[in-house]
């Protein structure tokens, strides 16, 4: 009978091992070490495809891809960036939201945040538990659109699916990125007042229309999220998001000018050019403390440069 026990014993203490891309998603607990960097790229390369394999397929029918599609992109037009209003609950959360898209620099940025001691979670690549493939779910973001702060103190409906995970990244992290929130940075600059904002960018919308293609022919960022945000129809190739890339990039500055937010603009390199954010932004507003770094290849040291005035 003792030896039973202890054969139960062992085998229920082997089977709670984490399986090898768990243990990959525990770097975003780590500390960096400039040593560390190619086994934690190596990491996420392995969360990636787990993402790919696993990511829910949603496929909505046109009139319910036009309704949830209309949550989806609110606010973050240069027609009603201004007049879009969010009236709910807030959160005094002081959380780093990278609103970054995708191939833009943000898991670089994830890594020096980890060097400095700062948890950077992508709530899609599982580092802050299973349930992540709704990150990249139209209904997802459309849920949380609807309900940013839930809670005693806060919103109550039912969000369908869940994305309590978006939550509790906010909560465990002090970094967050990548999908859900590229997508949500009207909401989460008007709910989390006290929040700090990064925008990772490649030098020009054209730069950044390349780099997504190859990821979608790849057969990665699939489903109807992109399409929606970008297009506001499905299906859409990136080729007809370069528009719309450019919208994004001057509505996140207006916004974050509009509210006064600390916003800082990363380029992935060299000099910033085609966008001119600070003539595109430009307004009688009083302006928000906008910040650039441009991070020139095979560079560690970038220069923190702060906006001119005019």
């Amino acid at each position: 009978m003792v030896r039973l026990v202890v054969l139960i014993v062992t085998l229920t203490a082997a089977s709670a091992k984490p399986p090898p891309q768990s243990r990959d998603a525990l770097w975003s607990q780590s500390t960096l070490e400039p040593a560390d960097i190619q086994d934690y790229l190596g990491a996420l390369e392995r969360l990636a495809f787990g993402v790919n394999r696993s990511a829910p397929a949603t496929h909505l029918d046109a009139s319910h891809f036009a309704e949830v599609c209309r949550t989806v992109v609110q606010g973050s037009h240069t027609h009603d960036f201004d007049t879009f209003e969010y009236n709910g609950p807030t959160s005094d959360r002081e959380v780093v939201f990278n609103l970054g898209a995708y191939k833009s620099g943000s898991t670089s940025f994830d890594a020096a945040a980890q060097m400095l001691g700062l948890r950077s979670c992508k709530t899609g690549w599982g580092e802050v538990g299973p349930g992540g493939g709704v990150s990249f779910d139209i209904n997802g973001v459309a849920a949380f659109d609807k309900c940013p702060v839930p809670g005693p103190d806060g919103c109550t409906p039912k969000r369908v699916p869940n994305v309590d995970i978006f939550n509790r990244a906010i909560q465990q992290c002090a970094v967050v990125g990548d999908a859900p929130w590229a997508f949500l940075a009207p909401i989460v600059m008007r709910a989390f007042p006290k929040a700090k904002f990064v925008y990772t960018r490649q030098k020009t919308c054209h730069d950044w229309v390349y780099h997504v293609s190859g990821l979608v022919n790849a057969g990665y960022a699939k489903g109807q999220l992109l399409p929606c945000f970008y297009a506001g129809h499905d299906p859409s190739p990136p080729s007809e998001w370069y528009d719309r890339c450019v919208e994004v990039e001057r509505t996140i500055v207006l916004t974050a000018q509009k509210f006064k937010l600390p916003l800082l603009v990363l380029h992935a390199s060299g000099e910033h050019f085609n966008l001119k954010m600070p003539v595109v932004s430009s307004s009688n507003r009083t302006r928000a403390p906008v910040f650039y770094i441009s991070v020139e290849a095979n560079t560690l040291t970038p220069t923190l440069t702060r906006w001119p005035s005019s």
